[in-house]
């Protein structure tokens, strides 16, 4: 359809538009967007609806006729126009490259970098890997106040069945002008649908994501209300869904639209060659629109208060200043010439490449890392500049060649002369966002510097062919990801990075005079405050916690809006700010409550004889005595793990993986003897038909506990293994006399214990001709799955079959340990008894230092002390419980390599990979001046219907995010990580005990990774991160 007679053109206005994510959904919890340029109103009542909700930013778009005279006219309702519109947007994050820098060779080239989630359609172009694409389809709206159409598409990823994704919606105002609504900042991973925020493990590139923003295209049609004819608007107009702008009225130094002005220019540039003339200057359109900038980041960005802040000597807004930048005599050239010497020179022309390497330093401006990365001194690539065009104003003005005639502002866009509405919905669109640096960016990446997408016919027009998606699928998935890591050096314009909090503001403002509340303000706190750390700088394989924060509580975050100033500079506040995390060091609910303790069976005891001369008469009793011996060798190796965690190795050999402690080694070898009796006595227990119970709150002793079969008492206590108190375990290991049945109702001894089950096996296998069932051997501990014997003569698992085979495994268990006669059965034979091994450390040259532990340590008494320590303890419960579970689940599984994945994977991953480098990260911790915090072995209640493993994963995590550190920074916003050392002891066990199996499946649970992975050719360690070299 051909324009009517006397019309020149026909386009939709502005070219570009921004639309912004918000969570709120009240039927007002929404603004438009800017329509003035250099006119940012704040909604009413602010950015956040009543429930503090981040409100939407719509974007309008309204059409205008421009005729061959010049006039021109919007297209609407009261002109006499009805507007049909099209729409289509898309998300194509998920289906395209991994992020790389436009300097980094290679980048988005096919066949080097790779595709982001490389698993789905990789055979694919980008553009036809559908199940990563969130198409919403060409949608319709048309009329007044037409109801809202969704913008909504699907997203499968590695998944079968899709997730529904809202992008935003389409509606008209009462003129028929368009009106888009963004999505409702929602990102999420849909690996796992329990899980929506596993931690992220890139700075840009998270498998399995999806946010709610976009890109598209916008058509209309128009009809005249008095003709009924029908004409189509010239091209498409664009729309962008995309992050929430934190700092209202505060601009980056290069917008969007400077940079899209540049591309525009470099046509006039390239074309006029050495006579190309910049054309006039305004100091109040080019200019001081420019300067103003630094002053203005001053409100949200250290670096810049340093700098250009209210008391700093390069505050602009100072009248002094005014005057000297707006003069153009002799007089200030100096001061003009000193101003454009601090700037950066451009990079986009390569007459300036060698002076630029020498402005690879915080001392030019702006101080704000680059396309190529973060800050690093020397690389000037890794530094930001103004834009050619921006730069050869400054020239031009530095010269006093500029033009100083005020120029009108506007509040009202309906003040603005129609014929500059369209150029002003233009600008007013563009300037609120962030064209430098670009990596990735905010709005647009570098993408937005390609002269191939634009329609130069048109200024600030994107190509009719540039398909919905192409516009935003280089950027971070999800936003948040970047949006957090985008500290300091980026984009304090759109996320700030230090601000002043309205408690601060209150307080300043009522005890000062008001010209000088902006001068007093000096105190600043980070924006995101409260959300969790990173530590990729210092442990570059770790996740990015604090992106996951950002992923979950944005929208808590505060907005930086202009408050009332007396002085020459403008003020802006935080204001909106909700609760993010706990208070200070509190790292659990406040409703939380501790965990019951383990005190539910009391102490040990023995069974009682069921008569002098035949202790043992039934199959029940023997059972019950066996079990019994099973919860007294049970009760030792928490006793001897304890002292042996409390050795400390001597500080020149702690990091040093090849050192061996012969104290540590010592008490290592008894605790696993202690494992080898414990699987002795449930091999015997199973093979008389009974169930070997170990998980159970009356075998798992809080301690001190009594030894039962001692007169006098002799107390089993968690100590440190001082050379005094390894008379304890001395005691527990002490020979008895043995083959002496009991003399009263009650053993007296160990020895006449284990005697007493010996005498009724013979006894028993005499009466019952069915007493052992060979067919459990499968199920039993074996030579080769489990205890390896440290000496070559020393005894080892049994398979109990029948009488024999069983004195066979309580004889060992009487020999190594309990109940031993003698040190040696035969004096040739190498392996000493528990009892010399002891005596040898007690009264033998060893010497050793041991950490200063607390005594018999209960979890629950951590959570008054310290809810972090609390935390680790309570994991430490938890796996040594599942390590009780996987032992007694050993005994109901035959399968080989079930068996095998059950004791290589669990029984050690969990003893040498968790439980140990737990202890020793307690015994690290104070709790006092005088006493170390120490693992407790406490009994952990799983709660029924959930795995065991799942259950101590999450104790786990949990335990990782107590130690997460809330943001807390130095002045010069370089982070501090003062949890780094715990964190680097805390993954690794994450990681062994998400490599555990599921004692009911036997299978790894699938909770992702926990660690960053290697991308092929792709740099993703936490590139952005905190500067370096300044």
């Amino acid at each position: 359809m051909a324009l009517p007679s006397g019309w020149a053109s026909l386009r939709i206005y502005p070219p570009i538009g921004f639309a912004r994510v918000g969570n709120s959904t009240l039927d007002d919890g929404w603004f438009y967007g800017p329509e003035v340029p250099g006119y940012f109103p704040e909604p009413n009542n602010g950015f956040k609806d009543i429930n503090g909700a981040v409100k939407r930013q719509a974007a309008r778009f309204r059409i205008y006729a421009v005729a061959n005279d010049g006039k021109v006219l919007e297209i609407n309702k009261k002109s006499g126009w009805d507007i049909a519109w099209k729409i289509q947007v898309m998300n194509k994050k998920a289906s395209w490259y991994t992020f790389m820098g436009k300097t980094q060779d290679g980048h988005f080239k096919p066949g080097y970098t790779t595709l982001r989630n490389p698993s789905v359609q990789a055979d694919l172009p980008p553009d036809q890997r559908d199940k990563l694409i969130v198409d919403s389809g060409i949608q319709s709206v048309s009329g007044c106040n037409a109801k809202s159409v969704p913008l909504a598409g699907k997203f499968y990823g590695s998944k079968t069945e899709p997730t529904d994704v809202y992008l935003g919606e389409a509606r008209t105002d009462d003129q028929g002008r368009l009106v888009v609504l963004a999505g409702r900042g929602l990102s999420k991973s849909i690996a796992k649908e329990d899980d929506p925020y596993p931690y992220i493990m890139t700075d840009f590139d998270s498998p399995d994501w999806i946010d709610d923003t976009c890109d598209g295209w916008i058509t209309a049609t128009i009809t005249s209300t008095a003709s009924g004819k029908s004409v189509d608007a010239q091209g498409k107009a664009r729309v962008i869904g995309t992050t929430p702008k934190f700092a209202n009225g505060i601009y980056a130094p290069t917008s969007l639209y400077d940079l899209m002005e540049e591309v525009y220019e470099r046509k006039k540039r390239a074309a006029q060659g050495d006579s190309y003339n910049v054309g006039d200057v305004s100091w109040y359109k080019h200019i001081w629109p420019l300067l103003q900038r630094p002053p203005l980041l001053s409100w949200v960005n250290g670096q810049a208060n340093g700098g250009h802040g209210p008391n700093s000597a390069g505050n602009f807004f100072d009248e002094g200043w005014q005057h000297s930048l707006s003069d153009k005599s002799k007089v200030n050239e100096a001061i003009r010439k000193g101003v454009i010497m601090r700037m950066r020179l451009p990079e986009t022309n390569k007459k300036y490449d060698s002076a630029r390497a020498g402005q690879a330093y915080p001392y030019f401006m702006p101080w704000l890392s680059g396309d190529g990365g973060r800050t690093t001194a020397g690389d000037p690539s890794t530094f930001a500049s103004v834009t050619e065009l921006q730069y050869d104003r400054l020239i031009q003005w530095s010269e006093g060649s500029f033009d100083t005639t005020a120029v009108k502002t506007y509040q009202n866009f309906d003040d603005i002369p129609v014929e500059e509405q369209p150029s002003a919905l233009t600008k007013a669109a563009l300037e609120a966002t962030i064209g430098a640096p670009l990596y990735p960016g905010i709005e647009m990446s570098w993408n937005a510097e390609d002269d191939k997408i634009y329609d130069f016919n048109t200024p600030f027009t994107i190509k009719p062919e540039v398909n919905a998606g192409d516009l935003t699928r280089f950027l971070s998935l999800p936003w948040q990801s970047d949006f957090y890591m985008c500290r300091s050096y980026w984009w304090p314009s759109a996320r700030p990075d230090t601000v002043v909090t309205e408690e601060d503001y209150n307080i300043v403002s009522q005890s000062v005079t008001p010209a000088n509340i902006a001068k007093k303000l000096n105190d600043r706190k980070p924006w995101e405050r409260g959300l969790h750390q990173n530590y990729t700088d210092v442990y570059s394989d770790q996740p990015l916690f604090a992106n996951t924060d950002m992923a979950k509580n944005w929208h808590k975050l505060g907005f930086i809006v202009q408050r009332p100033s007396f002085g020459p500079e403008p003020i802006f506040v935080e204001t909106q700010r909700g609760i993010i995390h706990r208070p200070g060091k509190e790292t659990l609910p406040a409703q939380h409550t501790p965990a019951k303790s383990g005190i539910v069976g009391g102490p040990l005891k023995l069974p009682q004889p069921d008569s002098k001369n035949q202790p043992i008469t039934t199959i029940e009793s023997l059972r019950t005595h066996l079990q019994t011996a099973m919860a007294i060798e049970l009760a030792t190796i928490p006793l001897y793990l304890f002292g042996m965690y409390s050795v400390k190795i001597p500080d020149e050999y702690a990091n040093d993986p090849r050192y061996y402690d012969p104290v540590i080694g010592a008490i290592r070898g008894v605790v696993a003897e202690e494992m080898l009796h414990l699987s002795l006595a449930g091999n015997v227990l199973l093979a008389v038909g009974g169930n070997p119970k170990l998980y159970d709150p009356r075998y798992i002793p809080s301690y001190p506990t009594f030894m039962p079969g001692r007169v006098p008492k002799l107390w089993l206590q968690l100590r440190k293994a001082s050379k005094a108190n390894i008379q304890t375990f001395i005691d527990v290991e002490k020979r008895e006399k043995t083959d002496t049945p009991p003399e009263s109702d009650e053993y007296e001894t160990l020895g006449q214990f284990y005697d007493a089950i010996k005498i009724g096996l013979k006894y028993l296998s005499s009466q019952n001709h069915k007493l052992f069932y060979p067919e459990t051997a499968a199920f039993q501990f074996a030579p080769g799955l489990g205890y390896q014997a440290k000496e070559r003569d020393a005894g080892g698992s049994v398979v109990v079959t029948d009488l024999d085979t069983a004195l066979e495994a309580l004889s060992i268990i009487v020999v190594q340990g309990e109940g031993s006669p003698g040190p040696y059965d035969d004096p040739d034979k190498l392996e000493k008894d528990h009892y010399d091994v002891f005596m040898d450390l007690r009264f033998g040259p060893a010497q050793w230092e041991v950490y200063p532990v607390v005594e018999n340590p209960v979890t629950p008494d951590y959570f008054k002390i310290d809810r972090r320590l609390y935390q680790v303890s309570l994991t430490f419960d938890a796996a040594y419980c599942f390590l009780l579970r996987t032992i007694e689940t050993l005994w109901h599984v035959e399968k080989y390599s079930n068996r095998q994945n059950l004791v290589l994977k669990n029984m050690y991953g969990i003893m040498m990979g968790v439980l140990a480098p737990l202890a020793k990260f307690l015994v690290s911790q104070p709790i006092s001046n005088t006493e170390r915090a120490a693992p407790c072995f406490g009994y952990y209640e799983f709660k029924q219907g959930i795995s065991e493993l799942k259950q101590v994963q999450d104790e786990m995590a949990a335990a990782i995010n107590a130690y997460v550190s809330v943001t807390k920074e130095t002045p010069d916003q370089v982070a501090v990580h003062g949890y780094s050392a715990m964190l680097e002891t805390l993954l690794p066990i994450q990681t062994t005990i998400n490599n555990l199996v599921d004692i009911n499946s036997f299978e790894k649970l699938d909770v992702g990774p926990t660690k960053k992975f290697k991308l092929p050719g792709v740099e993703n360690r936490g590139a952005k991160g905190f500067a370096k070299g300044a």
